[in-house]
């Protein structure tokens, strides 16, 4: 059962959702309900109700059958959350390491202790690092690093001779953390050393 200002709510919701309606939305709306069947209706109901229940609980659904047939996880989904946990956490935990190496990098080499020579750190976030390259497409490769993923431009594998599998010393300026960019390769490697 729904509580008083869940109802008061609702009302509120539907009264702004009727004054924003053209008669049109009206017709397609009564047609809707007039054309679904006892079942559809049922089952919208049910969300309704569950959809109002989950105010009342945790961050997690707990995994279960309703009478209404609607299931939220069977046992053998079990597993397969499990690893989809594990995958995530490792992905997770690769980042924060690759992340942690490059707060290191930085901090080992303040802005003003930064310089031009190609074996240090510039002021354009620039660091001399190894890459092993992983993949290579038509126009870029990519690489890893301790630093995290290196985008490496074809041209450049091609002028030194490199294929996926090879370790290469590369020049490469930091982009950014994934995170923050929405990227995936926080380096871009500028030249192979």
């Amino acid at each position: 059962m729904f509580h008083h200002d869940d109802l008061a709510m609702m009302a509120s919701i539907w009264e702004s959702v009727l004054a924003s309606h053209t008669n049109e939305d009206a017709i397609d709306s009564e047609l809707d309900f007039l054309q679904s069947s006892p079942e559809e209706k049922s089952a919208l109901e049910e969300l309704v109700k569950h959809d109002f229940s989950l105010k009342n609980t945790g961050e997690w659904e707990e995994f279960q059958t309703d009478n209404s047939g609607i299931v939220f996880g069977l046992s053998e989904d079990h597993e397969a959350l499990k690893l989809f946990d594990e995958l995530e956490m490792i992905h997770d935990m690769e980042s924060f390491v690759c992340e942690s190496a490059t707060d290191e990098l930085f901090a080992e080499n303040p802005w003003s202790s930064r310089s031009r020579r190609h074996n240090r750190v510039s002021k354009k976030s620039e660091a001399t690092i190894e890459a092993k390259v992983t993949r290579t497409g038509d126009s870029y490769a990519t690489g890893t690093s301790v630093y995290g993923k290196v985008y490496i431009p074809v041209n450049m594998l091609a002028e030194c001779g490199s294929h996926v599998g090879d370790s290469i010393r590369i020049r490469a300026r930091f982009q950014g953390y994934e995170d923050c960019r929405g990227k995936l390769m926080p380096w871009r490697a500028q030249y192979v050393v």
